[in-house]
């Protein structure tokens, strides 16, 4: 498992957030940090690069994937 303190970390907390968030105000607080965060990374990612990171921690395909796919086109 990643390091707790990683980007990746929180990536994967900021993705959740945002895929279990219920108002565009939170969803749009989500966004901002994902992008934080994948920023952090310090490499160009997109969803396929993305999606293995989260894939680290927990994360059910059937339950998160169309969401963090969805989050994940806001974040671009």
């Amino acid at each position: 498992m990643a390091a707790v303190n990683t980007p990746s970390f929180l990536l994967w907390i900021f993705a959740l957030e945002g895929i279990a968030a219920l108002d565009k105000l939170a969803i749009t607080c989500c966004v901002l940090q994902l992008a934080a965060a994948v920023a952090r990374l310090e490499r160009k990612t997109d969803w396929k690069a993305v999606e293995p990171i989260t894939e680290t921690f927990l994360w059910f395909e059937s339950a998160c994937d169309a969401s963090g796919r969805g989050l994940w086109e806001e974040v671009e």
